[in-house]
This record gives structure tokens, sequence and C-alpha cells, in this order.
């Protein structure tokens, strides 16, 4: 288990030298940003906080999980994660390890990308955003309304 999670450490630690994430990262900001603005707007008019459980209406948005997907698909465009250092690795930790090695490196990449996407969420409606337990007004009347 402890080859297992080196390997997969390994390949998280990539992230750091790669300028796609950043793009990716970049891109997500700004989406989320043209998404969320009329939300933090119509808080910001009526004085209510919004609650920080947005991601789930945020992502049922026309395109938006298209454009999720997407990022998940250049977020591991490079899989099967074959490198030059990669036949080494294999050897020194051998193939079934290798492969375990890189599908927990995509299950905790994925669920990196989905709380990077609800903390950008909560980023852009920093100002506004209030720290109840329920669902607030505002995500409500949206739900509820036409609005």
């Amino acid at each position: 288990m402890r080859k297992i999670l080196e390997l997969t450490n390994y390949n998280l630690k990539k992230w750091a030298t790669n300028p796609r994430i950043y793009v990716l990262l970049i891109l997500l900001f700004c989406y989320t940003q043209y998404i969320l603005t009329p939300l933090k707007n119509f808080a910001g008019q009526v004085g209510i906080h919004v609650a920080p459980y947005i991601f789930p209406f945020y992502i049922s948005a026309t395109y938006t999980g298209k454009l999720i997907l997407m990022g998940a698909v250049l977020l591991f465009c490079d899989a099967p994660f074959t490198e030059s250092d990669h036949p080494y690795l294999i050897l020194r930790s051998g193939r079934k390890k290798w492969y375990l090695g890189q599908f927990l490196y995509i299950m905790i990449g994925a669920a990196v990308y989905s709380l990077v996407l609800i903390l950008l969420s909560i980023v852009v409606l920093f100002p506004n955003v209030s720290t109840s337990s329920g669902w607030g007004k505002i995500i409500s009347t949206l739900a509820q309304t036409g609005i």
C-alpha cells in the first residue's frame, strides 16, 4: 500500500510544474465568475447572504456541466500517464501496484477537482456568503421561482 500511495503522490506532485493545471484553474475561475456574478449581484440587491451550497445549482446551468466535464478531460488528458520515467517506476513497484497507483491518482484528482470547483464558487460569492447550515433564502427562492 505504501508504494501505491507513493506513486499517487508522485503524480500529484507533478501538478505544480504542469502549465495545463494553471490554465484550467484560470478558465474555471473566469467561468465561475461569469456564471455566479448575477447571483452575487442579486444577493447584494436584496441584502441576503447566499448559503455556500450553491455548487449543485451552479452545475445545473445549461452548459456548465459540459464545461466542467471538459475541464476534467483537460486535467486527465495525458492518460495513460506513461512518461519517460514510468517504465522504471513499473519495474521498481510492479505492474499491478503501478496500475493501482494510477487509479488512486485519478480518484484523488477527481476529488480535488470537485473541491476546487466548490471553493471557487464560494470565493466568487465571498462577500455575500453566509455560514448557515440550511439552503438559505436565496437558493430557495431561485429553486422555487423563475428568477
